[in-house]
């Protein structure tokens, strides 16, 4: 008999996040020709088909998976899984799905108390925050209350090229890095540590927002970098 179109069935789709998602298909019969070409053809409108956006996952007859990237966050999306011979491209059932929003990266400093002698360790956290490529920092604390004496637990992505300091006469500290191979960071980026002057004393430590940034792999500034304040104090 004379071959006819394959005949392919579309996966559903998983692992759904801003910008990206899995899927994928089944090419159940071939058709009686040869399958050259498989995959799923994906796209913002209704039908979507080959010669649009679509990924080529192999030839030949069964199941296959597909990996969808950069996509839009917040955008509906309509996937089928297709298969091709020397009849044609025949394409399995449409599904859709919509794509998550995207988190922000996130800067967070802690709120830490103590007695006067200790050592207070203030944990600098930074969530959401996926292949950055520089890190630029800076806050303002109460140097005639509190000394800056260094930092501790670098997260191991910016440990090795980071650079902490306190400027004389003191009251700020700035934190620099860059690093050709991008960081991702979801958790403790560091510790810093204070020690009282005096008993009885607190101070604010706040984020200078206008000399902040964060930028990604290429080095461009991220947008929308939320900054949390902290404090710190010592008993009487």
């Amino acid at each position: 008999p004379p071959a006819v179109l394959a005949s392919v069935t579309t996966a559903g789709v998983t692992s759904i996040t801003s910008n990206g998602a899995t899927t994928g298909g089944n090419v159940i019969s071939d058709g009686g020709a040869a399958v050259t070409a498989r995959g799923v053809a994906y796209g913002t409108g209704v039908n979507p088909l080959v010669s649009g956006p679509s990924t080529n996952n192999g030839s030949g007859t069964g199941v296959f998976t597909s990996t969808l990237s950069g996509l839009t966050p917040v955008t509906e999306y309509y996937v089928r899984a297709y298969a091709t011979n020397s009849v044609g491209t025949a394409y399995g059932s449409e599904l859709s799905f919509t794509t998550l929003s995207q988190l922000l990266p996130s800067v967070g400093l802690g709120t830490v108390s103590g007695c006067i002698g200790d050592t207070l360790v203030v944990p600098v956290t930074m969530l959401n925050a996926n292949s950055i490529g520089a890190i630029t920092l800076g806050l303002t604390y109460n140097a005639s209350n509190f000394e800056f004496i260094g930092a501790s637990g670098l997260h191991p992505s910016i440990a090795s090229s980071a650079i902490i300091n306190s400027p004389a006469p003191g009251g700020a500290v700035l934190v620099s890095w860059y690093d050709l191979v991008p960081a991702n960071v979801n958790g403790l980026l560091m510790n810093l540590k204070f020690r009282a002057l005096s008993s009885g004393v607190s101070s604010a430590l706040t984020w200078d927002v206008n000399f902040n940034e964060l930028a990604d792999s290429t080095v461009s500034p991220i947008s929308g970098v939320s900054y949390t304040n902290g404090a710190i104090s010592v008993g009487a």
